[in-house]
Order: structure tokens, then C-alpha cells, then sequence
């Protein structure tokens, strides 16, 4: 079966996504802004390409393939790799083996906690498969999401944890419904000419605008109007990101497109690795900066990314089943 084609605009979002991710466990400029926003965005792009045109068993199986099984080849590598550092600095003991409880993460913990996306993608793909099988007005479908969102939220002010990180899940499912429902909207495929340059600065300086003055806004609501709030603080984060990227490829600033590019097809991978590899990655970067700061923090962020880069590439050809098909699909693409 040939294999769906790829957008370079998506790739390129994806990319800016996978770069927040590591950056906001690398440091703590911006994280607050950063975390309301970067995870959305990877829900929304899921969203972007989802499709209801298989047979439930086919779909579960092909979600199961797709998400679980990396959780799985990743987990078990973190488990290893966790255990040779802890064997190393002498810190070993019995205790450190109830990391391998989080293959199945009741209480939704595990020792690589960015995995967490892969379990709360796959049940949230199951939800909302069966809810676009049973509706199909995208109004309906987006109130039915809200209230999932908002079960969330009861769940949690009432300190009943859902299992298997079935509550991330249900508090980020109104993303992916956004992303399926506006993909050929929001997402400006045509605005590539010269005629709508100053128009993507506009909507650039526009989304930043919004984004700011909204999350500037986060300290006068509380409870369940501040849950909502939160929504509209991703969204306008998710939109900025559309339009930085519309500014891109109109410039067409080819090392940076292609980085983006590359990287928005390693996401998998990214995800998976850098925060084990911040292990190497701040010892030696105290070799360089003996103190914190903006500098130190940019540092491991580099070497994370860097090596998180080489090792998925050694990761996808020890495993090009599961992990290589989109480093493949990217290798075909720049090739013809």
C-alpha cells in the first residue's frame, strides 16, 4: 500500500512543536507560556489527518501498532538505559525495578514521562473514532469534546485519577476535533504568493497579540471558567504557530525549512529520547558553563536534540517497522 503523502506544512509545524517540547523540559524561560500551547498543538496536527474510513478492529489495531508498540520499544530501551546509569553511579537497588510497572501505567506514571502522549493519542483516537462514527455535525461533535474536557476537570477537583492516562486524553480531545474540523480552514496552503505577504505579517503580529493578551489574562479566572479559558490560550497559541510557519515557507529560508521539515518527521523519536539523553547532556554541558542560566539551558538543548537526532536515526534502522516510516517517507520525498 503506497503510503500517504506528506505535508511539508505539517511537518514544518510539527517540527516548531518538537522544539518547544524539548525546550520547555531544557529550561524555564517561557515554560509556562510554552506548555500552554505546545501539547495542543501535537493534537491538533493529529487531528489534521484523521480518518473514520476503516472498520473499528482495523482502526484500534492500526492505532495499537502505531502508538503502543513504540510506547512499549521505548520504554523498555528508558528501563535499560535507566538502570545502566543507576548501576554506574552505585544507586542501584531493588526498588529501581518497579520502573518497569509503568508499561501499563494505572496511576499514569513512568520513568520517560513525555511516552505519556502515546498512550493519552491512542485512547483519545478510539474516542474519537466512535464519536465521529455516531455524529457528524462538527458543532455537536465539538460540544460533546468540550464536555469530555470538562468531565476532566470535575474528575480532577475531585481527585479521582483516571487510568492509563485516559484523562489527558479526554481533556486535550478538543483539539483533535479542531485540527479535523479546520485543516483546510485555518491552515493557509494557498497563502504562499506575494500578494498575501503583509497579510501573513498581519496575522503573525495578530496571533501573537491574541496569545499574549489571553495568557496575560489567566490570572483573573479560576474553576471551571478557567478551564475553558485554557482552551481558547491553545488555540490562539496553535494559531500563531500556523501563521510563524506561513511566514516561512512564503520567505522560503531553505535551511530552516528543511531543518523543520526534518525534524517534524523525527518527532516520534524526539519525543521518545531527549529527556534520557539529559543525562549526557548536563553533565556536559557543565563542562562548559559552571553556572545556570539562559546560556546553560540553550546548551542542553542542543546536545539533547542532537543526540536525540542521531540515536532515532539508529532507532529507526534497528526498528524501521515501527519507527521508520516517517524518516522514510521524508528520505523518498527529498529524493525524487
Amino acid at each position: 500500500m503506497e503510503s500517504p503523502k506528506r505535508d511539508p506544512f505539517i511537518d514544518m509545524l510539527k517540527g516548531i512543536g518538537i522544539l518547544l517540547v524539548i525546550w520547555g523540559y531544557s529550561s524555564l524561560f517561557l515554560f509556562n507560556e510554552i506548555y500552554s500551547f505546545h501539547m495542543p498543538l501535537f493534537f491538533f496536527l493529529s487531528g489534521c489527518f484523521f480518518k473514520t474510513n476503516v472498520s473499528t478492529f482495523c482502526f484500534i489495531k492500526k492505532k495499537f501498532i502505531q502508538l503502543l508498540i513504540p510506547y512499549g520499544i521505548f520504554f523498555f530501551l528508558s528501563c535499560l538505559y535507566y538502570i545502566l546509569i543507576l548501576g554506574i553511579s552505585h544507586r542501584l537497588n531493588i526498588e529501581s525495578l518497579n520502573m518497569i510497572k509503568g508499561i501499563l501505567p494505572i496511576d499514569n506514571q513512568n520513568i520517560n514521562t513525555p511516552l505519556w502522549f502515546l498512550y493519552a493519542l491512542f485512547w483519545m483516537s478510539i474516542i474519537y473514532y466512535i464519536i465521529r462514527k455516531h455524529f457528524n455535525n462538527n458543532i455537536i461533535i465539538l460540544i460533546i469534546c468540550i464536555l469530555l474536557h470538562l468531565i476532566e476537570y470535575f474528575c480532577k477537583i475531585k481527585n479521582i485519577e483516571l487510568p492509563l492516562y485516559i484523562g489527558r486524553s479526554l481533556r486535550e480531545i478538543v483539539y483533535m476535533h479542531l485540527g479535523y474540523w479546520s485543516y483546510n480552514v485555518f491552515i493557509p496552503h494557498q497563502m504562499l504568493s506575494s500578494k498575501v505577504y503583509i497579510t501573513n505579517i498581519r496575522n503573525f503580529l495578530l496571533g501573537l497579540g491574541i496569545f499574549i493578551l489571553l495568557y496575560t489574562g489567566t490570572r483573573y479566572f479560576n474553576g471551571i471558567v478557567s478551564s475553558l479559558y485554557e482552551i481558547l490560550i491553545a488555540i490562539s497559541g496553535i494559531l500563531f504557530s500556523i501563521h510563524t510557519v506561513s511566514l516561512l515557507t512564503f520567505k522560503t529560508v531553505p535551511i530552516i525549512n528543511k531543518t523543520l521539515s526534518y525534524l517534524g518527521t523525527h518527532t516520534l523519536c524526539l519525543f521518545a529520547l531527549h529527556l534520557p539523553l539529559f543525562e549526557i547532556a548536563r553533565p556536559c554541558t557543565h563542562i562548559l558553563w559552571k553556572t545556570n542560566g539562559l546560556a546553560f539551558d540553550a546548551t542542553v538543548f542542543m546536545i539533547s536534540l542532537l543526540l536525540s537526532i542521531i540515536c532515532g536515526e539508529i532507532l529507526m534502522a534497528i526498528f524501521p517497522k515501527y519507527l521508520g516510516r516517517s524518516i522514510l517517507n521524508y528520505r523518498a520525498k527529498i529524493t525524487t
